[in-house]
């Protein structure tokens, strides 16, 4: 499966955004995180992570215009 992009952090603008999956069993929560400001992101599966994070940067983008 191919997987969005991942947008900056909507707090810093760090384009090296990481994902992290924690929790004792597959299928794991994932959750895109910035390790410059600690900003964490939603958590779901990683399709729905990306896609969430990704929405909370472009709401926040909108906001600032």
């Amino acid at each position: 499966m191919t997987y969005p992009k991942i947008k900056p952090c909507p707090d810093c603008a760090n384009v090296d955004m990481s994902m992290f999956g924690y929790g004792d069993r597959q299928p794991y929560n994932w959750h895109v995180e910035c390790e410059d400001c600690n900003y964490l992101g939603p958590c779901g599966n990683k399709l729905q992570a990306i896609r969430l994070h990704n929405e909370r940067v472009a709401t926040k983008q909108a906001c600032a215009s």
